[in-house]
């Protein structure tokens, strides 16, 4: 089964591109726009409605609901930062944001899956943007031979970290196929289909190949 994995869509329905024919998708959340921006997230919402798969929450979907939901302990952002909370999202579509989850978690074969907007430290989302932090959070996954997915950075990447403790950032090569080979742990950042921070006009998302235990990292058009 080949399952297209999206994040951070950030009210852009361009993502629908991606995943139109697919009958099974997978978002690590992040379906609301940008604080203080909502161009298309009750759409986008809408359109996920319809669809079957796993939906997570992201950390901008946490604060569409942080006025009217305390549920999810999760902090936004660090102290000193501050977002306005009016997304527009309705209240239709917040319920449905609350049943969004953390995180899913599932093993195909031997190997041990977690799907996740990003780590979570402290009730924190962090930045996973330098080999330091990427390295900590790998080694808070204490199954061995993991495959991690996040996005928030917005920024596509792959990296391996061997039993013997050695980090390796994976070229990327768009469209051409990634095999999660050998022993160890593995981080895929998905990207982003609505708001790419890697210097490219399109978005980014990953097909990942359950039966071939692989990953192709595929663009999709994003905001004109």
């Amino acid at each position: 089964m080949i399952i297209p994995v999206i994040s951070d869509i950030h009210g852009n329905p361009n993502f629908y591109e991606a995943v139109k024919d697919s009958e099974f998708i997978i978002c690590l959340g992040d379906y609301v726009g940008a604080s203080g921006e909502n161009p298309d997230s009750n759409r986008c919402i809408d359109i996920c409605k319809t669809m079957k798969g796993h939906f997570l929450i992201g950390n901008h979907d946490i604060e569409a609901l942080q006025d009217v939901d305390k549920e999810y302990e999760i902090t936004f952002v660090k102290e000193g930062i501050e977002y306005s909370s009016d997304f527009g999202i309705s209240e239709e579509n917040k319920n449905w944001l609350r049943k969004t989850r953390k995180w899913f978690k599932t093993q195909i074969g031997k190997r041990n899956f977690l799907f996740i907007h990003s780590y979570l430290k402290e009730n924190y989302f962090c930045y996973l943007d330098d080999e330091e932090i990427i390295f900590e959070f790998m080694e808070t996954i204490k199954d061995q031979d993991s495959i991690v997915f996040i996005g928030h950075t917005h920024a596509p990447g792959v990296y391996s970290l061997n039993r013997d403790g050695v980090l390796t950032q994976k070229q990327i090569s768009y469209g051409e196929w990634i095999l999660f080979g050998g022993d160890g742990k593995y981080l895929v950042n998905v990207g982003s289909t609505g708001d790419p921070r890697d210097g490219k006009k399109t978005g980014t998302y990953v097909l990942f190949d359950t039966g071939e235990m692989a990953i192709k990292f595929c663009e999709v058009r994003s905001r004109e």
